[in-house]
């Protein structure tokens, strides 16, 4: 290490040339770790796109599963198909004279 230093300061006799050095090497220095933070910004964005993308190919799956669903629902809740489920799952039919009553609601 001393012999790098040695070696850097003896080929550098004038204090504003070694200025200029110095700032040109902090500017690469700068140059590659602002390179190194656009090219790790660009991956970021490609990640977030891709992210993107499958959360909307999801919204789309969801939203077809849910319009499937909501039909269903609608099918099975139909008059006829509740009709049909009460006399063979619960064995009920149409009510006889006087299975009726009629409940005044007034207070």
């Amino acid at each position: 290490m001393k012999l790098l230093k040695e070696w850097w300061r003896a080929r550098v006799a004038d204090p504003t040339e070694a200025n200029l050095e110095r700032r040109v090497a902090g500017l690469l220095v700068v140059n590659v770790v602002l390179g190194m933070v656009f090219v790790w910004l660009n991956l970021m964005v490609q990640d977030l796109g891709y992210r993107t993308e499958n959360t909307g190919k999801l919204i789309e799956k969801l939203d077809l599963e849910h319009a499937e669903m909501r039909a269903d629902i609608t099918r099975r809740t139909t008059p006829e198909a509740l009709r049909r489920q009460a006399r063979t799952e619960l064995g009920l039919g149409i009510p006889a004279a006087g299975q009726v009553v009629t409940i005044d609601a007034q207070p």
